[in-house]
């Protein structure tokens, strides 16, 4: 019985750590997407504006 709970601890252990590192990653992406969103609509709005400055 304790055998098998310290492997029970042990995959719950590893499944923690799996969950943390995709979570870290997803993150990382997802803040990777918003930023990069984030500069193209400063880029598109940039444009604008100075294209009605031109004008």
């Amino acid at each position: 019985a304790f055998n098998n709970d310290i492997r029970v601890r042990r995959e719950g252990f590893s499944i923690k750590i799996i969950i943390n590192l995709f979570v870290k990653k997803f993150s990382f992406l997802l803040f990777f997407f918003l930023f990069f969103e984030l500069s193209m609509i400063d880029l598109k709005s940039f444009a604008g504006i100075s294209l009605i400055l031109i004008k």
